[in-house]
């Protein structure tokens, strides 16, 4: 199959594809639908999507999404997801030059290539097939991929749901734990972004830490100063949200400074005059709060208020 072909069923699309490179852009199923049919008119493209048509539904998804020329490793994928023989797709796999090495010399890069995806996979956390591991072997010989060319189409393969222990998840969990301590909501793609950059080498542990330091401070200002020394706000914070569990009769696993009304207890003043509640003023605030009228330390309190009062009486009436 030509690149010809290919390019032209695109164009006969007339340029839908829109959105950002990758293949995680969305594709609307009217879109799908109008390229599958605008590749059905290419003659070449016709007995592959009938007798692939699992196969050639990803592939248009790929190529509505990167609007750009395929990523033969992408396709080679899924070639061996949906059981496409390479020769149903030879340019895929035809050298781009080989530099005049035999076949032999190829089967032996090929094999090399193959050891080395396997390594990378499992430090990614990827769990490939043989076969897939076959065609991306096969693939990146043919088109001459440097190992970071192999590297980033390891890593256009991700599926964070189906992903083994590696460096993806450790990164992933790593972020997510920083930010739980530093109080800071990330979008989960954020997330996944760093901690591909991370696996990957584009990016450094530096990075991501200054930017949640940052957005903590902007957050709780308050605490900008503590934050700069190195402590996080949940250290910080760690004795006030006893206090408040204990007074309010909760767990402390539920008490969360995600929660805008625990975290108006931990401070006094507004704006550039908020400042972290002393003990006394944490209790006070917490006195303040509704859900203490209905703790057990409320009701002792009241209590032994009472007692103190019949007592004070009993002894002025006698």
């Amino acid at each position: 199959m030509s690149d010809v072909s290919i390019n032209t069923a695109r164009q006969r699309e007339g340029g839908i594809a829109q959105g950002p490179e990758g293949r995680a852009a969305f594709v609307s199923q009217q879109q799908r639908a109008r390229f599958l049919v605008s590749m059905r008119r290419t003659p070449e493209w016709k007995p592959l999507i009938e007798q692939y048509p699992s196969f050639a539904v990803g592939f248009a998804d790929h190529m509505i999404a990167t609007n750009n020329d395929p990523d033969p490793m992408y396709v080679g994928m899924l070639m061996s997801r949906y059981n496409v023989p390479q020769s149903a797709i030879p340019y895929l796999f035809r050298s781009s030059g080989g530099g005049g090495r035999s076949q032999q010399d190829r089967e032996n890069i090929i094999r090399t290539f193959q050891t080395s995806i396997l390594f990378r996979a499992k430090q990614l956390g990827l769990n490939l097939k043989p076969e897939e591991v076959n065609y991306i072997a096969r693939v990146a010989e043919a088109q001459n991929y440097s190992a970071e060319q192999v590297d980033q189409s390891l890593v256009g393969l991700i599926q964070w749901d189906k992903l083994g222990q590696g460096t993806l998840t450790a990164y992933r969990d790593e972020i997510k734990t920083m930010a739980k301590q530093y109080l800071v909501k990330l979008p989960e793609q954020d997330i996944l972004t760093w901690a591909t950059n991370l696996a990957t080498g584009q990016a450094t542990p530096d990075g991501y830490k200054a930017l949640i330091r940052t957005q903590a401070k902007l957050a709780t200002p308050f605490l900008a100063s503590m934050i700069d020394e190195g402590l996080s706000p949940q250290d910080i914070l760690a004795g006030p949200k006893r206090i408040i569990a204990d007074s309010l009769g909760l767990n402390e696993a539920s008490v969360s400074f995600d929660d805008p009304s625990f975290l108006s207890l931990v401070t006094v003043g507004e704006g550039k005059d908020q400042r972290l509640a002393t003990t006394a003023e944490l209790r006070s605030n917490i006195r303040k709060d509704p859900r203490w009228e209905q703790s057990d330390e409320a009701r002792q309190l009241s209590s032994s208020l009472a007692r103190s009062i019949a007592q004070i009486f009993g002894r002025s009436v006698f």
